[in-house]
């Protein structure tokens, strides 16, 4: 019997489990805190260590505040302290604007859009009722659309999670290489597309999305060099739009919506397709059959619901999907960052000359 058999006997397990749990949310707050205050980066511009009562000053809180918020950060390893004078470490730079691949807005996003919109799950759940448009008056997406500061926080997510999209060549098996435009839809700040044509480096591409996004994304295509490569077309993708492609990419986007949603997406890609286009969906997949090994999957469903009244599914609910829009899953291949790729096609013809 091993020492997690015994725990359980004794119930100890458990208890730990959901006492870890229950106060789970103390840690994202602190975090949500601390760089909703520019703390991280308020001692990362001071030319020396700084002190609890110019950190106050700057961040105009109480210095009984500041201070106590230190200490945890202290014993986390964000911060370092010297005869009460503090800098940052290298954990507290990632969490600060001038860090290298910064984690600040995706902790913005955590503690202010998401820990916001799961604590009226309860009375969301009794409502009907997406629970974000309920804590906050308004969709999640018309909130980016309002407030910049909001977007700022989304952004910064979807790139932190696209730019750890782990695509290889082995995406070329499918597609193929002779591929010469890319459509990314809803591509947001494009930071999926430019992987895609660092990818195919003959392939020009074209960043599908509504105009408010378009100033972060022309400089995000102009940061990576990429200006003579890639363009931003406005658009929304519920509604007809014109523009040609070998592969259309929908990346993470699937998951935001619900099923009604999900078939107009695919039925206006499909309008734009007239033979052997690809279109490759990137999302997590939920298991046919419930397992443990899924349980972040099963989390991030709740997540989906929670922010944008979307939902993660499982792949025989994707192929329904499609053939509602009247579209083929040809193929389906995992990454090695975890998501898959279902490669979807118009359906195909049987000649007797072979598939059309």
């Amino acid at each position: 019997m091993n020492l997690e058999e015994i725990l359980l006997m004794t119930g100890k397990f458990s208890k730990n489990i959901i006492l870890s749990m229950a106060q789970g949310f103390a840690n994202t707050y602190l975090l949500y805190t601390a760089c909703e205050l520019d703390l991280f980066d308020i001692i990362g511009e001071a030319k020396e260590k700084i002190s609890v009562q110019e950190i106050a000053e700057k961040a105009e809180v109480d210095p009984d505040i500041i201070a106590r918020l230190m200490q945890p950060l202290v014993i986390y390893g964000f911060l370092q302290e010297k005869n009460g004078m503090y800098s940052l470490t290298e954990a507290g730079i990632l969490l600060s604007d001038k860090g290298e691949d910064s984690l600040k807005g995706f902790v913005l996003y955590c503690g202010g859009i998401c820990a916001r919109s799961w604590g009226v799950m309860p009375e969301a759940a009794r409502q009907r009722k997406i629970p974000y448009s309920l804590a906050v008056g308004e969709g999640l997406f018309k909130s980016n659309e309002n407030d910049n500061k909001h977007y700022y926080a989304f952004d910064a997510m979807m790139n932190y999670t696209s730019r750890n999209l782990l695509l290889d060549d082995s995406v070329k098996r499918y597609t193929g290489e002779n591929i010469r435009k890319i459509a990314d839809i809803g591509g947001g700040s494009g930071a999926v597309l430019i992987q895609f044509l660092k990818l195919y480096p003959q392939a020009v591409g074209s960043i599908l999305d509504l105009d408010f996004v378009e100033k972060r994304a022309k400089a995000n295509i102009k940061e990576n060099d990429m200006s003579e490569r890639a363009e931003f077309v406005r658009g929304d993708f519920f509604k007809p739009y014109d523009i040609t492609a070998d592969i259309f990419i929908l990346s993470r986007i699937l998951h935001d919506w619900t099923d009604e949603n999900v078939i107009k997406i695919l039925k206006n890609i499909r309008k734009n397709m007239h033979g052997r286009e690809t279109i490759l969906v990137i999302e997590q997949l939920l298991p046919e059959v419930p397992e443990r090994e899924s349980l972040n999957v099963y989390m991030n469903d709740l997540q989906m619901w929670a922010v944008c009244g979307g939902k993660e599914r499982t792949l025989s609910e994707y192929k329904a999907l499609f053939c509602e829009a009247k579209l083929e899953l040809r193929n389906t291949y995992k990454l090695k960052s975890g998501e898959y790729i279902l490669e979807v096609r118009l359906p195909s013809i049987t000649s007797d000359y072979g598939e059309i």
